[in-house]
């Protein structure tokens, strides 16, 4: 059996705080022959007690040539913490098979804490297939508070598969191919770079129960007659792209796309979402068994939970607009257009093309100021096509006009 290089004492300190060589790494694994490295329980830019930032340039560096390293793992006492580093956490470059899993990066012993490395999370340079968390228990790394991105992969380093992680309050978005910002999706997937350039699903519904339940529908465009793993995440709020982050992983299901490379996402994940949460998902590449992955995009574009029983979506504008995406309340509630408001012309748009859940959806009002308020609309407003409440009762000038109609 091949001799394993383990760098593994509990809390084994490896930290640089003198300025003059904050340049170098935490730890440094380069060479040909520097293979079969496990690094498990350090403490790499922390202190003894976890929270004290002690930060390298780069927490570590896994090199040219190094292979088959694992940085973590998936049992108890294997979890690093990786933080409070100058640049990156973890630089895999130019390095094939390697492991990243059960880690906490950019956070403390808690991982409530902002302990953010100042550059990306990991940046991935790699030269062959790696794994950044996995679909096994416990596998996924917290990657939090990174400078940059949360997770980096650049043009040419492809097979890096991210599953099962947990991204959040990263500067940059949790997960980008290119280290330009969010890459858009392109029919059948032809385009080359990072990881292939793999599109990220679109989500269209989201309901909830906000108990034990939390039913999903999209749709994933990407090479033809292939499989894939998609994965979905909670956010409490969104990036500032509107994609991601991936603050709390949900689940996952696996689909296959057809002749065109359409494939359709329809799943129940049996899980505790609030309504008004926003979710995102990605999609990575599988064999036929859905046990071997590559390729794993970016975040899609974030919608938002409703509940199941009442969908409701608020009106705070007495404008006529219409650029926010209307194909349900979930995706307008999380895409609101340019405004940045909800018209009751979206409003009404987004119910008539939302499936009712147990109750009518219900249309609220929250438009700012509490004398009466006017829409003039432009055009006829559409035809409510379903069952919907009108509930102007919400808006604080209905009280203020002695529980009188105030919106007209």
């Amino acid at each position: 059996m091949p001799e394993t290089n383990e760098f593994d004492e509990q809390k084994y300190l490896l930290a640089n705080p003198d300025v003059a060589e904050a340049v170098r790494e935490g730890v440094l694994i380069s060479g040909a022959s520097a293979t079969l490295n496990l690094l498990q329980g350090n403490f790499i830019g922390l202190a003894a007690d976890g929270t004290t930032a002690l930060g390298n340039g780069v927490g570590v560096g896994l090199g040219v040539f190094s292979s088959s390293t694992t940085i973590g793992g998936t049992v108890a006492g294997a979890r690093n913490l990786i933080s409070s580093n100058a640049g990156m956490g973890i630089n895999i470059f130019i390095s094939a098979g390697n492991v990243v899993q059960g880690n906490y990066i950019g956070t403390d012993s808690t991982g409530t804490l902002n302990r953010g490395n100042g550059d990306a999370g990991i940046d991935s340079q790699s030269s062959g297939p790696a794994l950044i968390g996995g679909a096994a228990s416990n596998a996924g790394n917290l990657i939090a508070h990174s400078g940059n991105q949360g997770i980096r992969i650049y043009n040419g380093s492809t097979n890096n598969a991210v599953l099962g992680n947990r991204l959040q309050s990263n500067g940059q978005i949790g997960i980008d191919l290119q280290a330009n910002g969010v890459t858009v999706n392109d029919v059948g997937d032809p385009d080359a770079g990072g990881n292939n350039l793999q599109n990220f699903p679109v989500l269209t519904t989201a309901r909830t129960d906000a108990s034990t339940q939390l039913i999903l529908t999209g749709s994933l465009n990407s090479e033809a007659s292939s499989f894939y793993r998609i994965e979905f995440f909670a956010n409490a709020a969104q990036d500032g792209t509107g994609h991601g982050e991936g603050q709390t992983y949900l689940g996952f299901a696996n689909v296959a796309t057809d002749g065109s490379g359409n494939a359709t996402i329809s799943t129940t994940l049996s899980v505790n979402v609030a309504a008004g949460s926003f979710i995102s998902a990605t999609a990575t590449k599988s064999n036929s068994t859905y046990t071997t992955f590559t390729d794993t995009s970016e975040f899609a574009r974030n919608i938002a939970a409703v509940s199941n029983t009442q969908a409701t979506v608020t009106v705070d504008t007495t404008a006529d607009t219409s650029d926010g995406d209307t194909t349900s309340l979930s995706t307008l509630i999380a895409n609101k257009g340019a405004d940045g408001f909800i018209s009751l012309r979206e409003a009404i748009t987004a119910a008539n093309n939302t499936t009712n859940g147990s109750s009518a959806d219900r249309i609220a009002f929250g438009i700012a100021g509490t004398g009466v308020h006017t829409i003039n609309v432009g055009t006829a407003l559409p035809s409510i096509d379903g069952t919907v409440i009108l509930d102007a009762t919400t808006d604080d000038s209905f009280a203020a006009n002695g529980n009188r109609p105030a919106i007209i």
